[in-house]
Formats: structure tokens, C-alpha cells, sequence
């Protein structure tokens, strides 16, 4: 079983497999860059060669390291794939992997093509620190909303209850900062929080079910019940889970949310 360490060192592996990917595409693009100068020395070729040899084998090693440990993972086989298609020039392996990718999908379906925090372990059960299992015995977690983010607010997973309570596709808010979905005020001062809360070096409970509010694609304010911790790490390798469920409003009624100096936040989509 894994634990959401081992969502965390996923990620530390995931970033060292496109920055090895990413490498082989650079020595690549050098060599032939260098190709459209007028002159081109002999040493110059040949050391450029080296390093696209250099660069792709490493990047072919990383590869097979990391999908020993994640072979049932989608996202990783089509990866690899693409490296294989655009960097090895090799499409019959690249289509074999294409399809195990596609296999991997009909056989998990949603669960293994992230949806929620679980998907990017294919079919491995996980377990959450003991600060995330509070979150989620306080809650329904079959109709939550699941986030989980890293230490800079930076959006790791969002499971489909998230999706549709928001209005983004599946993958759409990965890689956004949480501040985007808050509110003024808070959507300010919540990259210090967060600082504060690392620099605190414990596990509490960051914030027990409370009511917030949330903003919508469309910038409309949400109401909804959350509670989060820290699911794992420590420092700038921190992991936090939250958890939202939202809260039903009275039919034919709309809010507007007001800070205390009279100054209006947002409103929800009922007052449009």
C-alpha cells in the first residue's frame, strides 16, 4: 500500500522523467540548429551527437525506472509513448504503448484516468496520513469535493465532484494556484497563510469544517463546508488535502457575500 508519500514521491518522479524528456528534445533541437549555421566544425558535430546519445539514453533509462514502480499508470505510458514516437523514432514500440495506455483505461476506467486523488496510482490502494483521515471521516467522501494541493497552493488532483460543483473539465484546474477560487480578500492573503502554516511544523488540522466560500468558473460564490490538513511531507514538500461539501441554499433566494467595511466580495449565481 502507499500512502500519500508515495503521492509525493510520484510527482518527484514524474518531474524527473519530463525534465529527462524534455533534455532529449533540447539536444535534439541544438543539433539542428547547429546544422543551419554556414560553418559547422567536426568537434562541434560530434559533440552535439554525444549529447543527444547521452541525453536520450538517460531519459530512456529514467523512463524504465519509474514505469517498473507505475506501469499501470496512463499518463506515464503515453509519455513514454510520445518519447518514443518523437524522440526514439520508434512507432511500433510507441503504438504498443499507446495501446497498453488505452487498456489501462477500459480496464479502471475513471479511477485510473485521475479522477480524484487516487488516480495516478492505477490500481495501487492508498491510505492517508492521519491528518487527512480525520478530513475524511468528517465528511462524506463518496460526495465531496477532494483537492489536493502541494506546499506553494499549487493544485496537484481535483477529483469529478470538484469539476462539476466548479464548472472546469477533468484536468482543467490542475496546475492552478488555489487563490483562484477564492474570493477577495482571501484569495490575497493565502499564500502567506499557507507560508505561516509550514513554518508551524506540525500536523493539526489547518482548518476543521467551517463554512467558506468558493468562486465558480464563472466568478459566482459558492457556499460550502470545508476542512483540511496535511496529508503528508514536510516543508516545502507538504501535501494538504481538502475536503468541500456544498451547502444547500433556499430556493428563490440569493446572497451577496460583504466584507466588513461594506465592500461587496462576490455573489452567488442565484443574484445574476
Amino acid at each position: 500500500q502507499l500512502d500519500l508519500v508515495g503521492y509525493v514521491e510520484y510527482h518527484r518522479k514524474q518531474r524527473l522523467v519530463l525534465q529527462a524528456h524534455k533534455e532529449a528534445l533540447m539536444a535534439t533541437s541544438q543539433f539542428w540548429s547547429l546544422l543551419q549555421s554556414n560553418r559547422v566544425s567536426f568537434n562541434s558535430l560530434s559533440r552535439t551527437l554525444a549529447s543527444i546519445d547521452s541525453s536520450i539514453r538517460n531519459a530512456e533509462r529514467v523512463y524504465r525506472l519509474v514505469l517498473e514502480q507505475y506501469s499501470t499508470n496512463t499518463k506515464l505510458l503515453r509519455l513514454y509513448a510520445k518519447f518514443l514516437e518523437t524522440v526514439r523514432n520508434d512507432p511500433g514500440r510507441a503504438t504498443k504503448y499507446y495501446q497498453e495506455a488505452i487498456k489501462m483505461d477500459e480496464l479502471h476506467g475513471d479511477s485510473n484516468a485521475e479522477d480524484g486523488i487516487l488516480g495516478v496510482f492505477g490500481n495501487s490502494n492508498i491510505t492517508m496520513a492521519d491528518g487527512a483521515a480525520a478530513v475524511r471521516s468528517a465528511m462524506d467522501e463518496r460526495n465531496s469535493i477532494t483537492i489536493v494541493a502541494n506546499a506553494a497552493g499549487i493544485i496537484q488532483m481535483v477529483n469529478k465532484h470538484g469539476h462539476v460543483l466548479l464548472g472546469y473539465s477533468k484536468g482543467e484546474m490542475d496546475g492552478k494556484n488555489l487563490n483562484s477560487f477564492m474570493p477577495p480578500p482571501w484569495s490575497i492573503k493565502h499564500t502567506s497563510y499557507l507560508k505561516k502554516y509550514i513554518a508551524r511544523g506540525d500536523d493539526r488540522i489547518a482548518l476543521g469544517p467551517s463554512n467558506v466560500v468558493v468562486l465558480n468558473r464563472d466568478g459566482y460564490g459558492i457556499i460550502v463546508n470545508l476542512a483540511i490538513a496535511k496529508a503528508s511531507g514536510m516543508g516545502e514538500d507538504s501535501v494538504f488535502m481538502g475536503m468541500m461539501e456544498p451547502i444547500k441554499t433556499r430556493i428563490n433566494t440569493a446572497r451577496i457575500f460583504v466584507l466588513g467595511g461594506g465592500t461587496i466580495s462576490c455573489s452567488d449565481p442565484a443574484f445574476s
